[in-house]
């Protein structure tokens, strides 16, 4: 499934992935890194993904170093109060069963 931009005006020849459905993903992948033993961790991902778990901008192919307690700051996308309460009502699925794709 395939994250994309839908509310400026694009068209696409497939709609893409549903909004709440990025966020129920983006939520279980940010579950699944907090619940990690590792020390570093090797995080390949699209624009959006970065953008949700830290907000900030990277380059195409760019590298950084990040500290998971400082750096990461998931900011989602802004949502109605029946979708997030839908979303978070869910409970915290284990890391174990966290699918991510």
């Amino acid at each position: 499934v395939e994250w994309r931009p839908s509310d400026t005006g694009q068209s696409y020849a497939c709609p893409g992935e549903p909004q709440f459905d990025f966020e129920r993903r983006m939520k279980g992948l940010y579950s699944f890194l907090h619940s990690r033993e590792e020390q570093t961790i090797a995080l390949v991902c699209h624009w959006g993904v970065v953008d949700w778990l830290i907000g900030k901008d990277f380059d195409n192919c760019e590298m950084r170093v990040l500290d998971f307690e400082t750096d990461f700051r998931p900011k989602g996308f802004a949502m109605s109060d029946e979708d997030a309460a839908e979303l978070f009502s869910e409970g915290e699925r284990s890391a174990s069963s966290a699918k991510v794709d």
